[in-house]
């Protein structure tokens, strides 16, 4: 083995191996000691169309909020396909139950119940069966004229006439208002059956599709062909539904709550210490436009919700890619998910060959470990895949005693960290004012050009200096600043904030993040990574622990705690009850609007579809742990596909095996050593977590501690308790089990 070089002057070399274009010193702002630049070097290209021109939000005049991307309904704000006829109005959006896009006449509505399964996917598409809009409308685009948190209104207008249309997650309802011009709504599907016709409300089936049209009282509908018009009496006002069946007593109900106009949604969360659980309440305001109508809407609920509500639900239900949602007649609901399995480490196992452990984790350190990725560049993914690298080497270092590779790993870290903020080429942090969005260059994965993956990037850095943190606070406490910039870039938890939206990449009803900026797609918006989502939302977690900062170690735990349960719900079917009758995958790597993939961007073996979700694994993804049937279902479902034994990113299956039969994931690893480890993953952090697992056993969720980060495990009839603390603490689990915390503490024996 060579010897083994300062990491500071390893980084000093590659710095200087390429040269760039400067950033101009006139763009450089000041934050902390740090700096990022309105400059992006010409090398780079900005929030773009298809055709590489600048791209602009697409909003209506007076719209007065930051532009936001990363949503369902990201192509009504960003065109993308600048060359394309339905470029001007959107892309189709999936908020569930319904389907829309809008085009120049109005708004398509569709209410998928019937998927498409393939061997690889499923999908619900896009059918639409009715355009709502209004009599002779032909806008040249469409416009975003307001949102808020998982519902947006849309405007039409052309010369004559204006729509304004109100939908949203959760929203059986289509709320139009036809400002000028009479309202009407077409059949796209031929002649329907007409189920009520009479007085201001119609009902349509379309087979086993469903759907009712409201007009204000005093008014009525007149059809012509396939379409239907209203001069609403007077009023400028009406609402179109999907119907979860064709019964009176449904088409009642629905009468009943058609004028309690959506006009906006609000998600709020706090973390209850004692149940160790996150409550999230999501409340809509609503306008009663009768005033005999209920102020009450109704919302369909995810799974992942009503699983973990105690709402009152009403017996009607709709179909939707991700299983059955429930409905409820109100303005707000609650949810409360547990918060299980984060810890910055798993303990030293009291067994563990020392010795071997210190050996490995020199290898790791032998060489730059701040080098070129698959991509051949440092950039900002890569780089940050090095960070992951780097951070769980240094916890070994600590739990080891290794002091001076301690000190090394936290200062290669540092200097690196300080080279991205410094405001100068290569690597800075330019801010595009236009879309109020924070991009490292080098970019990867159009994470410019398209605003993509973000949330997957920033979540390593901020994790480096989480683990810098324990160690070194007046470092983090000088260079918090800077780090507080990609927390809110890509999850600002603060409405008051100006440089950026509110929760850009997460998704506040649908329970994870999406990945893609624009969403240009006809399946809707997608993410793929779910390791990396859960992976930024620990990072902010920990580092809101360790700093002090309760805002941000709140809004950690509430990314972390929802979009776990989302998670496996989503990708892993982990309930049983998403995924569709037929579709034989045991999980799904690609979440898109309309349905699920087992695919990835990048191979199609069935490694890399599984293994992208394990990228990182480390102790973010405890939480895995909950489902050991799961797990051991995926592995056998793997092997199977491979004729064998897998050996793409064989580490990190063994890692997760550990988490359902510890002890034949160590035995594996014994016999094979022959591998070369995930880019982001070592042979130490993988010896480690295995030999950990062994000793620990398996991940127990039902028990819980009043304090952030905790874990319990059991093995052979013994529970161990782990938690961890940047203060000494006293911490007592729902077992009864008491710890004298400071650090990462256990009763591991």
């Amino acid at each position: 083995m060579k010897e083994l070089l300062p990491l500071t002057l390893l980084l000093t070399a590659c710095a200087g191996a390429h040269a760039e274009p400067q950033v101009p010193a006139s763009s450089r702002i000041a934050v902390g000691p740090g700096f990022y630049s309105t400059w992006l070097t010409p090398a780079e290209k900005p929030p773009s169309t298809a055709t590489g021109g600048v791209a602009h939000p697409k909003v209506a005049t007076g719209f007065a909020q930051l532009p936001t991307t990363n949503e369902w309904w990201s192509s009504l704000i960003w065109q993308w396909h600048d060359g394309k006829p339905s470029s001007p109005y959107s892309e189709n959006m999936f908020p569930h139950p319904l389907t829309l896009r809008a085009r120049a006449t109005g708004l398509e509505l569709g209410y998928p119940t019937q998927p498409t399964i393939e061997p690889r996917h499923y999908d619900f598409p896009h059918r639409p069966d009715l355009l709502v809009g209004v009599a002779g409308l032909a806008a040249p685009d469409t416009r975003v004229e307001s949102y808020s948190d998982w519902v947006v209104t849309a405007g039409w207008s052309d010369a004559s006439h204006h729509l304004s249309a109100t939908f949203g997650h959760g929203l059986p309802f289509v709320y139009a208002q036809a400002i000028k011009g009479e309202a009407r709504v077409e059949s796209l599907r031929g002649e329907p059956k007409v189920l009520h016709e009479g007085d201001n409300v119609v009902a349509l089936a379309f087979g086993d599709r469903n759907y009712a049209l409201f007009a204000p009282r005093g008014s009525s509908w007149k059809r012509a062909g396939n379409s239907w018009t209203s001069s609403l009496n007077g009023r400028d006002f009406y609402s179109v539904a999907a119907l979860p069946d064709s019964t009176p007593e449904t088409l009642a109900l629905f009468t009943e709550h058609a004028f309690a106009f959506v006009t906006g949604s609000t998600a709020s969360y706090h973390y209850d210490r004692e149940r160790a659980e996150v409550a999230t309440t999501f409340q809509v305001t609503t306008v009663a436009k009768e005033t005999s109508a209920s102020t009450a809407p109704l919302l369909a609920l995810y799974r992942h919700q009503w699983l973990h509500s105690s709402a009152s639900f009403l017996p009607q239900t709709y179909v939707s890619p991700r299983g059955t949602m429930k409905l409820v007649a109100a303005t707000a609901f609650e949810t409360r998910h547990p918060i299980t399995g984060m810890l910055p480490a798993l303990p030293l196992a009291p067994g563990i060959d020392r010795g071997r452990l210190a050996g490995l984790l020199r290898i790791a350190l032998d060489g730059d470990l701040f080098k070129p990725g698959l991509e051949g560049s440092r950039d900002s993914y890569w780089e940050g895949k090095s960070f992951g690298k780097l951070l769980d080497l240094a916890q070994i270092a600590d739990q080891l005693g290794e002091r001076e590779l301690l000190d090394q790993i936290l200062t290669g870290m540092k200097r690196e960290l300080e080279d991205w903020f410094d405001g100068q080429s290569p690597r800075y942090y330019y801010y595009d004012e236009t879309w109020r969005t924070l991009i490292g260059v080098p970019t990867m994965y159009y994470s410019s050009q398209q605003l993509n993956d973000h949330h997957f990037h920033y979540g390593y850095y901020i994790h480096a200096a989480a683990t810098i943190a324990q160690f070194d606070r007046a470092w983090a406490q000088k260079y918090a600043p800077c780090i507080e910039l990609l927390i809110r870039d890509a999850g600002n938890y603060d409405r008051s904030e100006q440089r950026f939206p509110y929760f850009r990449y997460f998704d506040l009803y649908a329970g994870h993040s999406w990945a893609s900026g624009t969403s240009f797609f006809p399946t809707g918006n997608n993410q793929e990574s779910s390791s990396e989502d859960l992976n930024f939302a620990a990072a902010v977690a920990l580092w809101g622990a360790v700093m002090g900062n309760d805002a941000e170690r709140d809004a950690g735990l509430f990314l972390h705690a929802v979009g776990s349960s989302a998670i496996g719900e989503y990708w892993y079917n982990a309930t049983g009850g998403t995924f569709p009758a037929g579709f034989s995958q045991p999980m799904v790597s690609l979440v898109w609007g309309d349905g699920g993939w087992y695919d990835t961007w990048f191979n199609y073996l069935p490694g890399f579809v599984q293994g992208i979700q394990l990228t990182p694994l480390s102790t973010g993804s405890l939480w895995l742990g909950r489902y050991p049937r799961v797990l051991d279902r995926t592995l056998a479902h793997l092997t199977a596909q491979n004729g064998g034994e897998n050996v793409v990113w064989r580490d990190l299956f063994w890692m997760l095996e550990a988490l359902s039969q510890p002890e034949h994931a160590a035995q594996r690893f014994e016999a094979e050593h022959y591998y070369e480890p995930e880019f982001g993953n070592s042979l130490a952090h993988t010896y480690q977590w295995l030999e950990s697992l062994r000793a620990l056993g398996r991940f127990a969720p039902g028990v819980t501690a009043a304090t952030p980060f905790h874990a319990a495990f059991e093995r052979a009839g013994k529970t161990t308790h782990v938690a961890f603390s940047a203060s000494p603490s006293s911490v007592t689990f729902s077992d009864g089990a008491t710890l004298r915390v400071s650090g990462l503490t256990s009763d591991l024996r």
